[in-house]
């Protein structure tokens, strides 16, 4: 997993200004766990990047879905009318508070990956 992670750190170095907050290990278990879910608490005014790797180039198979600590969804990885997955995804929260990252394996094999959060001012 740990060449997933720095394929993530890379990726995150890539986007200008943005420090390194945490890493998440994604074990699904040969497929076992299909769905990982982590939670951060995030702050208002920071923007934060989310980037997934696994043995893919583009990430695909592996995608993150963010909720607020009420359920509500902000945004998914997985484009679902374009059948595409996003491996950076950005987003700015409009309140400080728990989030949640709900990582899913999507028709795929490959059950190991890595997530990176990383944030700028």
């Amino acid at each position: 997993m740990k060449q997933f992670k720095d394929k993530c750190v890379t990726a995150l170095q890539r986007q200008r200004g943005y420090t390194f907050l945490k890493s998440y290990p994604l074990d699904g278990q040969g497929g076992v766990k299909k769905k990982i879910k982590y939670s951060y608490i995030l702050s208002r005014g920071n923007t934060y990047l989310l980037t997934m790797a696994n043995r893919r180039a583009d990430a695909k198979g592996i995608s993150v879905t963010i909720t607020t600590s009420s359920g509500k969804t902000l945004l998914s990885s997985y484009d679902e009318s374009k059948k595409k997955f996003h491996a950076v995804v950005g987003f700015k929260p409009k309140v400080t508070g728990i989030y949640y990252f709900t990582f899913e394996f999507q028709n795929t094999r490959n059950y190991c990956a890595a997530g990176v959060l990383g944030f700028k001012r």
